[in-house]
């Protein structure tokens, strides 16, 4: 059966008129894992209660649950901009905007998770652990921005392609998790090529076994620390998982150090493009 004109037009304009870019579903779901990423300190704190209806096993097993969800929404993301054409540069900025507060968050419950036991402890003295976990906080939080504004402006100054650009095995080409590809005016890779680790890490988009850990590293280590300090309420139905989760727990150390290693790199390559940028300026306004 036809339908009538009108409603023909509205079919029609419906599927030919794209929505507004921020209102890309993958920006969406960008948005949903911000969302979680805050809702996970809220459940993290719930799980410290000692009261005798605190149901601490629930509230950490929600926090993993939503910290789940968030990294499982960062894998889908990509596939739906490439499936609905919805790459945009606004993607790529939030989908590295939402893996830093997902991060930072996970990092920053098992800080308050560390002060709240020691507040109840009635300790005046700040511990070890305490310290070294601030430090870890501060440090890697303020690496990860760092990162995001070297790698950002590196991508500009330098009209080179963005890290996660790098090209792989793959017959496409590197491709970001919003699929958008940057090459060179010959329809090469990028116009400056990265170190040889740098380069095995980000072959084949992560498909190969450093760039696994590395990225199970990067988006779990704080997931993983926190769980570890709240290992006798997680582990408790499960005893005899703890040598798995111990082995899963080192890997995500590991692999946050090489994504360490990354991050350093970036940013010590920036900081040295503008030092060298700004003595060429220089010498110009000498001559």
């Amino acid at each position: 059966m036809k339908l009538p004109a009108k409603y023909q037009f509205f079919i029609t304009k419906t599927h030919t008129t794209p929505p507004p870019i921020p209102l890309y579903i993958p920006n969406i779901l960008c948005y949903i894992r911000i969302i979680l990423a805050f809702l996970s300190i809220y459940t993290s704190l719930k799980s410290v209660d000692t009261s005798p209806d605190a149901h601490a096993f629930f509230h950490v097993s929600m926090t993993a649950v939503l910290w789940i969800i968030s990294c499982l929404l960062d894998h889908l993301d990509g596939k739906l901009a490439r499936k609905f054409n919805q790459c945009s540069d606004l993607g790529v900025i939030l989908d590295i905007i939402a893996d830093n507060i997902l991060r930072s968050c996970s990092w920053i419950s098992c800080l308050v998770l560390l002060l709240l036991r020691h507040r109840e402890e009635d300790d005046n003295c700040i511990n070890g652990e305490i310290l070294v976990l601030t430090m870890v906080v501060v440090g890697l939080s303020s690496m990860e921005w760092l990162t995001m504004l070297s790698t950002q402006m590196l991508a500009v100054l330098k009209q080179k392609s963005h890290w996660k650009l790098i090209p792989s095995d793959d017959p496409g080409g590197g491709n970001d998790e919003d699929g958008l590809m940057r090459k060179n005016d010959d329809g090469g890779g990028p116009k400056e090529s990265y170190p040889w680790w740098v380069e095995r890490i980000f072959e084949k988009s992560f498909y190969n076994p450093v760039g696994v850990i590395t990225i199970y590293g990067s988006m779990s280590a704080g997931m993983m620390h926190f769980l570890h300090l709240q290992r006798e309420v997680l582990l408790k139905p499960f005893p005899s998982l703890g040598i798995v989760f111990d082995i899963a727990r080192m890997v995500a150390y590991l692999g946050r150090i090489i994504a360490l290693a990354c991050e350093i790199y970036f940013c010590w390559d920036f900081f040295t493009f503008i030092v060298k940028r700004d003595e060429r300026t220089k010498v110009r306004m000498v001559i």
